[in-house]
């Protein structure tokens, strides 16, 4: 019985996982009804869709880490910023762009990657990958394995590079703009805090992994 009870509310508590991708979901169901009706049965409202299922069921089923949802400042401007992308790539998407197609490709190459890159992250932190930000001192080990080798923050990246993905599959030079600099000041916004909260709780071992690691981006930043 006690494991059934612990069961349920890990899946319980992992429901926050779906918020995300819903209303990403949602945000562009809308957006084509109201700026693009007539291109609303094209491949790329029905793939995007199924990526979004995929990333929601992976973030509800494999995401070990409890805690209550809550969903802070930074969370909702992070969300902001690729919702304000999506609307802007859906309004001014560029049907008559040459290189659309190559756009459309590596998009959707950028959202499967971010979607991969994602799970990594979760399934290497197990227990320890979690929505709110905790580190209680001597209760969580140094994670530099895997994922976590080169670069100290692989989910994050794997949401920069997911909302990226939308204004490059519409192709639309705004969208891409607005979206990379919404995500890019929060999810840096959101890692100073949780770095604090690592140094405070791994004394000198974060610091250590941190001078021999990039926060985002391998060999760069």
């Amino acid at each position: 019985m006690g494991y059934k009870m612990n069961k349920n509310i890990r899946f319980k508590t992992n429901l926050e996982g779906v918020v995300m991708p819903s209303i990403f979901s949602l945000v562009l169901i809308t957006g084509y009804f109201v700026y693009k009706p007539s291109l609303f049965f094209q491949h790329t409202v029905f793939l995007l869709l199924s990526l979004f299922i995929v990333w929601g069921t992976i973030e509800v089923f494999v995401m070990q880490g409890g805690g209550s949802l809550r969903l802070d400042l930074i969370d909702s401007f992070l969300q902001l910023g690729g919702i304000t992308g999506l609307i802007l790539s859906i309004k001014l998407v560029d049907l008559n762009n040459t290189f659309i197609i190559y756009f459309e490709i590596a998009g959707f190459f950028l959202i499967i990657f971010g979607i991969i890159l994602r799970y990594l992250a979760m399934k290497t932190l197990g227990i320890y990958f979690s929505y709110t930000l905790k580190a209680e001192k001597g209760k969580q080990p140094l994670v530099d394995y895997g994922v976590y080798k080169h670069i100290r923050h692989p989910g994050y990246l794997a949401i920069f590079l997911i909302t990226l993905s939308f204004s490059l599959i519409h192709a639309s030079f705004i969208g891409f703009i607005t979206t990379a600099i919404f995500s890019w000041l929060f999810i840096n916004k959101r890692i100073s805090y949780e770095e604090k909260l690592m140094i405070e709780s791994m004394d000198g071992t974060y610091t250590a992994y941190m001078r021999k690691t990039k926060k985002l981006i391998p060999l760069i930043y």
